[in-house]
C-alpha cells in the first residue's frame, strides 16, 4: 500500500514545489543573476584580465554559471534555475533508492522538498549553494556505486564528480586521500593504490587549465581558491566561534599581516603559541554546526547507526 501511495505523494509534491518555485523565480531571479560573481565569470569567459576582479579569489564554477545564465533570455534562465532546484530532490531520490530501496528514495525526495526550503541559507540567495548541494549528492551517489563495485568505471565517475565539486568549492580537495586510506585499510597493496589513482590525477589534470589561467592573469600557479577562506582561517585560529563577513583584506587586517604574508602559516604559529583559545572554541563550533541543521544531522546519524554494518554507509 505504501509503495503505491508514496510515488503519488512525491510526484504531487514535486509538481506543487515546481509551480511555487516557478512563481517565486519571477521575483528572485534578480537575486540569482545579479550576483557579484558575474563580473568574474565574464572575465574568465573572455580570458581577459580585469583590474577590478580578483580572478583567483574563488573557484570558477559559480561565476561561469552566472555569466552563462546572464546570456540567456529571462525565461530560459529561470527554467534553468528551476531545473537546478528540482535536481536536489531528484538526486536525493536516486541516493535513497541506491542506499536502501525505492520506498526510501521516495521518502528522501519528500524530505528534500520539505526541508531544503527551510535551510539556513535560502537557495534563492546563493546559486553557489544550490550548485554545491547538487554536486555533493552526485558525489554521494558515486560513492555508493564505488562501494558496491570497485570497478574502473565507478572510480572514474567518482573522480569526475569530485572534480565538479572542486570547480565550485574546494572542501573536498583532500577527500581522495581519505578514500585511498579507507581502501588501504581493507587491502594494503600497490594494486589498491593504482586502482585509486584516478581519484587524484583526474581532478588534477582537469584543473590545469584553471591553474594556467591564474598564471596568465595573476602571475602565479593557483589550483584552488586564493584568499577566500582567509578570514575563516584567521578567526578560527584566534578562537572565535563564528567568522565575520569580509574578504582577504579583512583577514590581513585582523592578523596584522603584510601583503605577501601567508595566512595559513600565521594560523599555524598562532595555534601553536596560543592553543587554548582555539581548542576551547572547538566544542562551541560543533554545537553551532549542529544547531543549524539538527534534522538533517539527526536523520544522517540514525541512518548510519541502523545500517552501520553495510559497506555503502
Amino acid at each position: 500500500m505504501l509503495n503505491r501511495i508514496l510515488p503519488v505523494l512525491a510526484l504531487g509534491a514535486t509538481v506543487l514545489f515546481a509551480v511555487a518555485r516557478a512563481d517565486a523565480l519571477l521575483d528572485v531571479g534578480g537575486k540569482y543573476l545579479g550576483d557579484g560573481h558575474q563580473q568574474l565569470g565574464t572575465a574568465i569567459l573572455m580570458g581577459l584580465p580585469d583590474p577590478d576582479v580578483w580572478v583567483s579569489y574563488g573557484m570558477p564554477g559559480t561565476p561561469l554559471a552566472l555569466a552563462l545564465l546572464r546570456r540567456l533570455p529571462d525565461t530560459a534562465a529561470r527554467a534553468c534555475l528551476l531545473g537546478l532546484e528540482l535536481s536536489v530532490p531528484f538526486l536525493a531520490f536516486l541516493l535513497g533508492a541506491a542506499l536502501e530501496s525505492t520506498t526510501c528514495g521516495w521518502l528522501s525526495l519528500l524530505a528534500a522538498l520539505v526541508l531544503v526550503p527551510l535551510a539556513p541559507v535560502p537557495l534563492e540567495n546563493s546559486l553557489e549553494t544550490l550548485l554545491y548541494a547538487s554536486l555533493l549528492l552526485l558525489v554521494a551517489r558515486a560513492l555508493v556505486w564505488r562501494a558496491r563495485e570497485h570497478s574502473p568505471a565507478a572510480t572514474f565517475v567518482l573522480a569526475f564528480t569530485l572534480l565538479a565539486t572542486l570547480l565550485v568549492r574546494s572542501p573536498l580537495d583532500f577527500f581522495p586521500a581519505v578514500l585511498l586510506a579507507d581502501d588501504l585499510r581493507r587491502d594494503a597493496s600497490w594494486n589498491t593504490v593504482r586502482a585509486a589513482a584516478p581519484l587524484f590525477w583526474v581532478p588534477l589534470l582537469l584543473l590545469l587549465p584553471w591553474a594556467f589561467l591564474n598564471w596568465r592573469m595573476c602571475g602565479r600557479i593557483i589550483f584552488l581558491e586564493n584568499g577566500r577562506s582567509a578570514l575563516n582561517i584567521v578567526t578560527g585560529a584566534m578562537g572565535l566561534v563564528e567568522t565575520y563577513p569580509g574578504g582577504h583584506n579583512h583577514a590581513m587586517w585582523f592578523a596584522n599581516l603584510q601583503p605577501g604574508d601567508s595566512v595559513a602559516l600565521w594560523a599555524v604559529r598562532r595555534v601553536l603559541e596560543h592553543p587554548w583559545p582555539y581548542l576551547l572554541a572547538l566544542p562551541f563550533r560543533l554545537m553551532l554546526f549542529m544547531k543549524q541543521q539538527p534534522l538533517w544531522l539527526a536523520a544522517g546519524a540514525a541512518c548510519l547507526w541502523l545500517r552501520r554494518g553495510r559497506e555503502e554507509y
